[in-house]
């Protein structure tokens, strides 16, 4: 009997699963959280990592280090923020110095959020 072969996943597959293992203490405070309301970590979104989604509600959540602070970077955010929203998902960026220093904040405005959109659905 001859054993099955298995195609390698492709290269952002893998990275998704490393980036979800070596999360920053950021990232892993606000997982904490998330997790428990139905979002997915590091999820590939048309081609991007999406640090957040939650796939009911199309809710992308970011968690914006200093990586994010030069020009280029924001741009390609900002880019990349663009293509999610055409395809109708929502974004919410949150600095890490907010997520750390106020956690219930942000907690309460991304539960905010999908109240909207749920009331939004329901109009």
């Amino acid at each position: 009997m001859r054993s099955k072969r298995y195609k390698p996943l492709p290269r952002k597959v893998l990275l998704a699963r490393h980036l979800r293992t070596c999360m920053t203490t950021c990232e892993r405070t606000l997982w904490e959280r998330l997790e428990k309301r139905g979002f997915k970590s590091q999820v590939i979104l048309y081609g991007f990592f999406a640090d957040f989604y939650h796939p009911t509600y199309r809710v992308v959540v970011e968690a914006d280090g200093s990586t994010h602070w030069g020009k280029e970077a924001r741009d390609y955010d900002r880019h990349r923020d663009v293509v999610m929203r055409t395809h109708g998902n929502t974004v919410l960026r949150f600095s890490n110095r907010a997520i750390m220093s106020d956690l219930n904040r942000v907690v309460a405005k991304i539960d905010s959020c999908i109240i909207q959109l749920c009331r939004s659905h329901h109009e």
